[in-house]
This record gives structure tokens, sequence and C-alpha cells, in this order.
């Protein structure tokens, strides 16, 4: 038990607490973009949460989920209420606690949080407990999704991989992530040609069957098979799949938010990537997904001017995100903009306004072009 300044006490929270964390959620409203699941996740093992009191009541809460191999955690909710400098302090002194328990616990050096689950609002006062934003996810042109990281002190002098050279589509993102983050610069890479394919694409169709895509993605996963293998808090919902099982593509698919990430590939066949991503993309918009992210190692040049070529947009860029061996590598974060998209005329992003102008900049021209005619 912790007891900051102004008569606050942070503690964990318990399960006997969960009709007061309702009641909190609901008298804190508009602070959460979502609020799917609060009482089942307060007893996942890998959630942590965490409430602040003050004279007996609940007035603050915060939670994280995290992955514990990659020591990396994400935000999920942050709650208070009260008005003003109060309000405030109570966000910092509940904030602060996750953050302290979650490393003493899971040895968190990474974590961060998005605007779909923390609001604009929310992400601002965060900046106070160390996060910097680093990228956006533009899939709502009428608020700003952005996305804010915080490392543990030291972690990125002594863990991240550098020295690489960097896909020139990806410097602007990574110049905006240095300037929050003091990093070392990279050098600009030669723009890569990938190779002529002359490989046919075989017919592929989405299998919709969660439990059998999950299963199918671990048991692979555990036999190192997947040439990607990495999308955090995310699992498997659709695989997009060749009917000799030559090519397996491992999707996350949210038919309410029409929203789709692609997590992973098994690729048994040469293919043509570009051709693959495209053919990808069409699957998933026939299942609702307009919008859709992918993300990639940032010292992976030929990867990344795949994605590029098949239509994908450079968003943000997030240094040691994922651990490997005693390093950390950087990745590059990609959306293909929901078919009839425009861009904002007048949109305030505040802290994020930079990135959202670099990834309206990055848009393929032929997308925009398509956007505004419809």
């Amino acid at each position: 038990m912790t007891i900051p300044p102004g008569g606050l006490v942070c503690r964990r929270a318990a399960p006997e607490d969960a009709a007061a964390l309702l009641e909190l959620s609901s008298s804190a409203g508009g602070d959460c973009a979502e609020e799917p699941g609060l009482l089942s996740d307060i007893g996942h093992p890998l959630s942590v949460w965490v409430v602040a009191e003050f004279c007996g009541s609940i007035v603050a809460c915060a939670s994280m989920r995290v992955e514990p191999a990659e020591h990396l955690g994400k935000i999920q909710r942050l709650h208070a209420v009260g008005e003003g400098p109060q309000r405030h302090a109570r966000f910092s002194a509940v904030l602060s606690f996750l953050l302290e328990l979650a490393g003493d616990e899971w040895r968190t050096e990474v974590v961060y949080s998005t605007g779909t689950t923390l609001s604009h609002k929310q992400q601002e006062l965060a900046r106070a407990c160390g996060f910097r934003p680093s990228g956006v996810f533009p899939k709502d042109a009428s608020r700003i999704n952005g996305l804010a990281i915080r490392f543990l002190d030291g972690l990125l002098a002594r863990k991240r991989h550098a020295g690489f050279s960097l896909h020139p589509a990806a410097m602007p993102f990574f110049k905006l992530a240095q300037a929050q983050f003091s990093l070392p610069p990279l050098e600009a890479a030669q723009r890569p040609v990938p190779a002529d394919f002359s490989y046919d694409l075989p017919e592929l169709e989405l299998i919709s069957a969660p439990r059998f895509v999950g299963e199918r993605f671990r048991r692979l996963k555990a036999r190192s098979s997947l040439s990607t293998n990495f999308y955090p808090f995310r699992q498997p919902n659709v695989l997009i799949t060749s009917a000799d099982q030559s090519v397996e593509i491992f999707a996350f698919l949210s038919r309410d938010i029409r929203f789709a990430g692609l997590l992973g590939e098994r690729l048994m066949t040469m293919v043509d990537p570009v051709a693959l991503y495209e053919r990808v993309t069409v699957l998933l918009r026939k299942e609702g997904a307009d919008y859709i992210e992918i993300i990639n190692d940032a010292a992976d040049t030929l990867g990344i001017e795949c994605i590029l070529r098949a239509g994908f947009a450079p968003c943000g860029y997030f240094p040691a995100l994922r651990e490997n061996g005693s390093a950390r590598r950087d990745f590059v974060i990609f959306a293909k903009l929901p078919s009839g998209a425009v861009k904002p005329q007048a949109a305030d992003g505040g802290i994020y306004a930079a990135f959202l102008e670099e990834f309206y900049k990055a848009v393929p021209l032929r997308q925009l072009q398509a956007s505004q005619e419809n």
C-alpha cells in the first residue's frame, strides 16, 4: 500500500472492489473510449488492477495487461473522479502506482497506451508519468487515436538494437520518435526493388473459426514455424489459407469496429508478397474490415517495401518494442485506410498532429484519390 500526497491511499484492486469499479467507471463517463469486459478482466492472470482511495471511497483506478515474455505492458483503463487539479492528481497517483507495481512484479520495461483504451485527454495527462507520443492509428477521421510509450529509465541506451539502416519511407516517423525519446540517428537505406515474381498466387479463402485458428497459431509458434509471429496483445481469430495450406496468414478481425490486424504468416511456397498482401486485404474487407494494420521489424527494408507497394502507409514508430535475446528491436506500424476514408480538413491532433500529418503524406496517391471520389 502506498500513500501519495493529498491523502490518497493506493493499493491493488481486489475482487470485492468490482461493484465500486463499475460505479467509478460510470461516474467518470467519457474518459475511456471503450469499456468492454471490466468484470472479467479484473480476475485475468495477466491483468494488473490498482485503485486509489480517499476517505474510504475509491476515487481512481487503473489497469494494465502484460506480455511477460516481452516485459511489455499496455494500459487498459484509467479512471478518476473529481474536478480540475484534484482529478489530475488522482490520475497521476494511480497511474504511477500501477507502473511501479507492474515493474516490481512483471519486470515491465516498456509500457504503452492507445486511444482505444485511453482518451486523448487522458493521454495528454499521462505525459506527467513519462509517456510520449510515437504514432497514430488513423482508423477514424473524427477522432485522434494516438500511441504513447513509456520506457524504463535507461532502457533505450542499454538494450535497444541500433545501428541499422532504415527504409526512407519510415524515416519521418523515426525522426518524430527520435525527438521524443532522444534516440541516436539512423542512416537511410537505399530503397530496395523486390524480385520480379512470376509465381501464381494460389486461391485463398478466409476461415473464421477462432478456437481452431488460435490453436493452429499456437502450435506453429511453438515450433518456430511462423515467419512473422509478433503482434502484442492480439490473438488471431481468422485464417487466410490456400487449400493445401502452403500459404497461411493469421489475422485478428473485429467486425464490430471494422478492424483487422495481420499477426503472422507461414509460407511453404514461393509467392509474390505484394500480391499476397493485396489479396489478403480484399478478403478481410469482404468480411467487414475497413481499416487494416500490420507491424514490421524496422531493419527489414525489403519487407517494408513490399508492405508499401501493397498500399499500406507508415503511421507510427515503436522503438525497442520486441525482446530479441539481450536487445529490443524497433518496429514500424503501417495502416491501410478504410475504403472511402477522407483526410480530415482540420483536426486538432494535439501531441499527435505531426504524426497524423506525416501519415497523410505517406498514403498512396491512388488511395487518397479513390477515397475523395467516394
